[in-house]
């Protein structure tokens, strides 16, 4: 038996998503890999290899499926009923469904290995089937964010899986203060980064910015936990000393309103440039002066490893992702969480210290590279060979 199941939510575009399909073209070199999505969309489906099976609970993307669950037909009585399954008592109801489904599509497969890729939903389907494989889940962020009621339920899951994957040594401590019983089970592997392949990404003849300016970029889903309202507040006060300073936002998500108001509201439209999803982002992140990360918190920030693939100088917020991940990395900047006046001076250092050229002696591919993944996940799970 040589086959290996991934579980995931959809494939859209977050980072977890695109590690996934790393993750999928190196387990393929071995193994033959299935994956099941709970919804079966987003950006890079498409990069999902022909070889690889896809099996999915939802073909298209919808919340709860009413009529699936429930057995009615569309109705008053429906609508009515959809009224009612919300909070605790349609979650559950939700995850029920996942679980029957789950076990419905899968009944009678064989793997040696069933991995749920990311927290919540994803990790509840592998604890929850009824195969007897290694059962693994997969955690990318702090789980110490998560309610009361959720903590509960990830409790729960975690008992049930037999090997945890923290991709941080942070996420790692973080995860066992919460759940102590997690020690002996839960082991760090870094996301494997395709150094190559990001470099070559990276190659454009056309210049994206302007070379008398001072270019800082930013990558991320525009989401709360990415501290992009600040980082614009904080641009504005920069701006005061460097009028030549454009910064560059790359990303989609749900802050995307708030973040048009603002940038409005402080008249920085010549400033602050919102430029989407980028399925390659690369080029823009090479020809930087430089990258910033404005997080509140992450598990592994994998776009600062990025921005070391290319020397940039980096201005990050101190939190523990970050400060894992650029321990030993020398042009970067450190910001505290609480001070807004911080940020704006590091910035400015970062200015100051643009022409620094030193080049860093720390071996990225090393670390983070994705030559040795598959020998440091089969060393962790025990298997020789």
């Amino acid at each position: 038996m040589n086959k290996v199941l991934f579980i995931m939510d959809t494939l859209g575009s977050g980072g977890s998503q695109k590690i996934l399909i790393e993750c999928l073209n190196i387990f393929g070199t071995k193994y033959e890999v299935e994956l099941l999505l709970i919804n079966d969309y987003g950006i890079y489906r498409k990069y999902v290899k022909e070889n690889i099976k896809i099996m999915n609970i939802f073909p298209k993307y919808k919340q709860i499926p009413l009529r699936e669950l429930l057995f009615l037909n569309y109705s008053l009585k429906e609508k009515l009923l959809g009224i009612f399954f919300k909070g605790i008592f349609r979650r559950n109801i939700y995850l029920w469904y996942l679980k029957m489904k789950s076990n419905q599509i899968l009944k009678g497969k064989e793997y040696k290995y069933i991995i749920g890729f990311q927290e919540g939903p994803s990790n509840f389907i592998a604890a929850n089937l009824k195969l007897k494989s290694v059962k693994i889940g997969w955690l990318h962020s702090d789980i110490n964010k998560l309610s009361k009621i959720q903590t509960k339920m990830e409790k729960n899951v975690y008992e049930k899986l037999e090997i945890i994957i923290a991709v941080s040594k942070s996420v790692k401590e973080l995860a066992e203060k919460k759940y102590s019983f997690l020690f002996p089970k839960i082991k760090v592997l870094y996301n494997p980064i395709n150094i190559k392949k990001i470099k070559e990404e990276s190659k454009m003849q056309n210049k994206l910015y302007n070379e008398d300016d001072i270019n800082i970029l930013t990558i991320g889903r525009l989401s709360p936990e990415k501290g992009y309202l600040n980082l614009i507040e904080v641009i504005s006060e920069v701006l005061k000393e460097y009028k030549n300073v454009k910064l560059y936002i790359i990303g989609k998500g749900e802050e995307m309103y708030k973040i048009e108001t603002l940038i409005k509201k402080l008249k920085l439209e010549k400033k602050i440039y919102l430029l989407g999803f980028k399925e390659n982002p690369y080029p823009y992140l090479k020809e930087s002066n430089i990258y910033v990360s404005s997080s509140l918190y992450e598990g592994l920030p994998t776009t600062l490893i990025e921005a070391m693939i290319f020397n940039k100088m980096i201005v990050a917020t101190k939190i523990l992702g970050s400060c894992e991940v650029l321990e030993n990395y020398k042009k970067k900047y450190f910001v505290s969480l609480d001070s807004k006046n911080d940020f704006v001076e590091k910035i400015k250092f970062a200015i100051l210290n643009l022409k620094e050229k030193e080049k860093e002696d720390l071996d990225i591919n090393k670390t983070f590279g994705d030559e040795n993944f598959l020998e440091k996940f089969e060393k962790i799970i025990k298997i020789k060979g």
